[in-house]
């Protein structure tokens, strides 16, 4: 595949004529954060119809899929990992300029990408056509076409409400499929009241902002014939004195390890070298001792978090969704006759 991109604001990015609106927190019956009084969005535009088809085409691709694909006991099929070296597109059209400001808005707070290993995480359930059906154009219930068994399907469906919370405070759910047939499939919040709130379904190309740090919230099962890829890129407040909620219990297990390691621990240190300096920059002279005492104690404990959680155990079990993809694409090759 070739990586040259470029994202170009007047052709790929969705105008945004309307407000779409607010989830507050208040809304579900929580205080607002430190970070934000939002809760979520309302789906709003995002991409245009050419970006959508070129995020699709890259993560469709084969070899992102046999090299990029992983699943566990609560995500049946992800893609992660790809940004930037498998998709330049994707990882320029997240990191434009433009679209940190649209999503900033949407936020109600300057939010930053955590780091490159969480640009694009996408969920994939297969629609009708099962694998031969990702396509750079979304798989639709009514097109023609073979259709797959469902021992193909069936290992990419939410069978149950996966309720959770993100590792990142904020995530941006991106849809890349066409939803307007969908039979569930939305994004359910739980209030603090034990009740759900049913998010409406995004358009495709429309996007959505969670606090998914801080909100159990789940995606309902949805029909076996439906394609459904949803695109997440997850955030951390930009401003380095926020409290850093990150963690990575959610996401070890459909990771690369090492390489999620790396990026963990190179923001992590970049966040303390930022903090550091606005400790120099702000430090009272006359209370220098004191306050250095509880920076030293702060920082110690955020070192100490981020080692946890690069070791400590996580509930979650990998599976094999990976080989399903590579025994179907295995037999896909022609048969060579001696």
């Amino acid at each position: 595949m070739s990586n040259t991109s470029s994202f170009i604001p007047e052709i790929h990015l969705e105008p945004l004529v309307d407000d779409p609106g607010f989830i507050l927190l208040s809304d579900l019956g929580f205080e607002p954060t430190a970070y934000s009084p939002i809760a979520a969005s309302k789906p709003f535009p995002l991409f245009t119809p050419e970006a959508v088809r070129r995020i699709r085409a890259e993560i469709v691709d084969h070899e992102t899929l046999a090299n990029h694909m992983f699943s566990d006991d609560n995500n049946p099929c992800v893609v992660r990992g790809h940004c930037p070296d498998k998709a330049r597109f994707t990882y320029d059209a997240w990191t434009h300029e433009s679209v940190k400001e649209r999503v900033d808005q949407m936020a109600g707070i300057p939010i930053t990408i955590v780091y490159d290993y969480e640009i694009g995480h996408t969920n994939i359930q297969l629609g009708p056509r099962g694998w031969a059906g990702l396509k750079a154009e979304p798989d639709m219930p009514s097109a023609e076409g073979n259709l797959a068994v469902d021992a193909e399907i069936e290992p990419t469906v939410y069978k149950v409400p996966n309720w959770h919370k993100d590792s990142y405070p904020f995530v941006c759910i991106l849809m890349l499929s066409e939803t307007s047939t969908f039979k569930g499939g939305n994004t359910f919040i739980r209030k603090a009241d034990g009740t759900n709130l049913v998010c409406p379904l995004p358009p495709i190309g429309h996007a959505m902002i969670l606090q998914g740090g801080l909100l159990d919230h789940a995606v309902s099962p949805t029909s076996a014939s439906q394609e459904r890829l949803s695109m997440v890129t997850s955030y951390r407040p930009s401003d380095p004195l926020q409290t850093d909620s990150c963690r990575l219990n959610t996401v070890r297990t459909v990771s690369e390890v090492p390489v999620l390691h790396k990026q963990w621990l190179d923001y992590r240190l970049k966040l303390l070298a930022e903090r550091a300096t606005k400790f120099a920059q702000t430090s009272d002279s006359q209370h220098l001792v004191e306050e250095m005492d509880r920076f030293i104690r702060e920082q110690s404990n955020f070192l100490q978090e981020s080692m946890k959680q690069m070791t400590d155990p996580v509930e979650r079990v990998s599976t094999d969704t990976r080989g399903h993809f590579k025994n179907w694409l295995d037999a896909q090759a022609p048969t060579v006759v001696a």
